[in-house]
Parts: C-alpha cells; sequence; structure tokens
C-alpha cells in the first residue's frame, strides 16, 4: 500500500495504491480496517468501479452500519447523529 497526497486544482487530495485482493480482503472482512474503515465514507472514484467492487464496498458500508446499531443498543447514549458520523 502506498499512500499520498497530491493538489488537483484547488483541492488536497489523497490517493492511495494497494492491490485488489488486499482490498477486497479487507471491504468483506475487516482484516486491516485501513481501506474498509476510509470506505465508510464516501469516496469520488477517479474512474469506473466494477460491479464486483461495488458490491463490496456496500458490504463493508452495511456491516459498519449494523456494528454500530448493535453498539447503539449496548450504549442508550449514541445518537443517530453519532451513528451517521
Amino acid at each position: 500500500m502506498h499512500s499520498n497526497h497530491i493538489v488537483l486544482g484547488d483541492k488536497k487530495v489523497k490517493y492511495s495504491i494497494v492491490g485488489m485482493t488486499a482490498l477486497r480482503e479487507d471491504l468483506r472482512g475487516w482484516k486491516y480496517l485501513s481501506f474498509a474503515g476510509r470506505l465508510h465514507k464516501a469516496v469520488i472514484p477517479l474512474q469506473p468501479n466494477s460491479e464486483g467492487f461495488d458490491k463490496d464496498i456496500k458490504f463493508n458500508r452495511e456491516a459498519a452500519l449494523s456494528v454500530a446499531l448493535l453498539l447503539s443498543k449496548l450504549n442508550q447514549q449514541l445518537s443517530t447523529r453519532d451513528i451517521m458520523e
């Protein structure tokens, strides 16, 4: 994995280079949680994703929401806003 920051126009962006196998393992099993955690949030792909990769991202986000909802049941102090952040 390699990550870096660059400037595109007037915006500073972060990009990463990673092998697809490691990325998909992280999205499906949270093996490293380095990419899966970043992809819990909205991202703008620089090129179209394959259908399988889109499914992996959706699976990852649904898993994160499930964990947040379970934790909110254990900790009644979590608000909907806390979960969405």
